[in-house]
């Protein structure tokens, strides 16, 4: 899984860009192609000075090419991105670590995360017709926050005790079984009780182990 550290509104060549997610030109125009669709990504004047505000004047209007030295790329945006097996990491630009500021990163997003909290969607398709992108990471982040805070899917079973250990049912165990009659007063020798268990075995159970499962290894991968 290919992934790089980029730093807000600071200008990259798309030679920098490949290289930092160690894949190749190709692979890298398409990409910044499609970031620059959904505006994370500009293009901007090779002069332009860095980490200051994009204007109008700033922007160019160009397809993603290798051969133009006239043309660099800023990530107007602060967050982790995820394309394919790409992983962009943006962080801020007041941050001036040139290596990579995991734990810097971490705190940035925990803020963004509380910030946006209650007014979050996750839209798991991003584009229009033959254009869509799955939202993976998203879909990924919301599955593990399910997670945590529901716990696995559950399939209960309710079953009926002679004498368990679960909710006495007493009109089933008055209905349905004998009683001694001593001073006027009943006496069951067997109760009819209710028990309630997990079925550890349902399909979809299991699959939403393995989903959850899957979605911890490939975030485990995006850390590193």
């Amino acid at each position: 899984m290919a992934k790089g550290f980029f730093r807000e509104l600071k200008c990259y060549t798309l030679s920098e860009i490949t290289k930092e997610i160690g894949t190749t030109i190709e692979e890298t125009k398409r990409l910044v192609g499609i970031l620059k669709r959904y505006g994370i990504v500009k293009a901007v004047k090779a002069s332009k000075p860095e980490y200051e505000e994009l204007s109008n004047q700033d922007i160019v209007l160009t397809d993603v090419s290798e051969n133009s030295s006239n043309v660099e790329y800023v990530f107007e945006f602060v967050g982790v991105v995820m394309l394919d097996e790409h992983i962009f990491k943006c962080y801020p630009k007041y941050i001036h670590s040139t290596y990579e500021p995991m734990q810097q990163l971490k705190k940035v997003l925990k803020v963004i995360k509380k910030y946006n909290d209650k007014e979050q969607l996750i839209y798991l398709y991003n584009g229009e017709e033959d254009d869509k992108i799955f939202n993976r990471l998203a879909v990924s982040l919301h599955l593990l926050e399910d997670y945590f805070q529901y716990g696995i899917y559950t399939n209960q079973q309710v079953i009926i005790e002679n004498n368990g250990e679960g909710e006495i049912l007493w009109d089933k165990t008055i209905n349905e079984t004998f009683a001694l009659v001593q001073n006027n007063r009943p006496y069951y020798l067997e109760l009819q009780t209710k028990n309630t268990i997990d079925n550890e075995m349902d399909y979809f159970r299991r699959l939403h182990e393995c989903v959850v499962s899957l979605c911890s290894a490939e975030l485990k991968k995006m850390e590193y």
